[in-house]
């Protein structure tokens, strides 16, 4: 035990200095992208694009109903993913629009999307703060995640049947280093989370996880030329820090207490009782 304590405290160190050197290499690189991207240039593979994020959001979601029905403490893990890549989805269709494609995806951002990211970030929470207590998942949730799946892939055929697979994409220098803002945000969340051995470390590792996923898509399926063979280079990065991330998410999930199963300071307490009372 006492060797499983060591080496656990030796991850978590290393997780700490991972996430807190990687925010700290991030700020001057937000920097950077932002004095020399451009603001608006011909985006490739739109469509191809577009359809990668809509994958990832249709999976969370029906993911997340299902481990809501089984009633999984694991359910910790898709909600936050949904959330995620809805957001990063609203955020580049907002931000790169212009015109009315702009105002038919903010309304579509506002009445569809923002309620399905506000469900799965409450209930990511709520199971990370009860570390995935059964009682903390409501009997409605499953069916709002079904239904938000059932409205949302409508949408999703809708706009790949009417997006150009190339286009002219507008306000690019706020996207990406937005985008680099919130993942700056989420590494740092995640290496204190560590720091602390909070739980909601499994809540903040799963969103890093899912924007450096929507950071490596964005940037390899959109570019060409020079700037794809930089963007595979960059994905080199994000793809392996995205699946340790995952990788210490399910950690933290795997050390909650199951259901059903007996809470060992209470046994604990139990068994001292009974053992007073025999001496009495």
């Amino acid at each position: 035990m006492a060797r499983q304590g060591l080496k656990e405290r030796g991850v978590n160190r290393v997780a700490v200095l991972v996430y807190g050197g990687g925010a700290v290499l991030l700020a001057p690189w937000i920097v950077v992208l932002a004095l020399s991207q451009e603001q608006s240039t011909d985006g490739y593979r739109l469509r191809l694009s577009s359809l990668g994020m809509s994958v990832f959001i249709v999976a969370a979601l029906v993911r997340a109903a299902i481990t809501c029905h089984r009633q999984s403490p694991g359910v910790v893990v898709p909600p936050s993913l949904a959330a995620t890549f809805l957001f990063i989805s609203g955020w580049f269709d907002t931000i790169t629009a212009k015109h009315a494609p702009l105002a038919i995806a903010l309304a579509y951002d506002v009445f569809v999307k923002l309620p399905a990211i506000v469900l799965a970030v409450w209930l990511a929470l709520r199971m990370a703060r009860d570390r995935g207590a059964h009682h903390s998942v409501p009997a409605w949730v499953p069916t709002a995640f079904v239904a938000a799946t059932i409205v949302l892939v409508p949408w999703f055929v809708t706009v790949l049947r009417l997006i150009q697979r190339t286009s002219e994409l507008h306000n690019l220098r706020l996207f990406w280093t937005g985008l680099d803002i919130f993942e700056l945000v989420s590494m740092a969340a995640t290496g204190w989370y560590l720091y602390r051995r909070s739980p909601y470390v499994a809540v903040s590792a799963m969103v890093t996880a899912a924007l450096l996923l929507s950071d490596a898509w964005f940037n390899v399926v959109t570019t060409v030329h020079l700037a794809h063979r930089a963007a595979l280079v960059m994905a080199l990065v994000e793809l392996p820090l995205a699946i340790y991330s995952v990788v210490l998410a399910g950690r933290e999930v795997r050390s909650w207490p199951t259901a059903g199963a007996p809470n060992s300071s209470l046994c604990a307490e139990t068994a001292m009782q009974h053992l007073r009372s025999i001496a009495g």
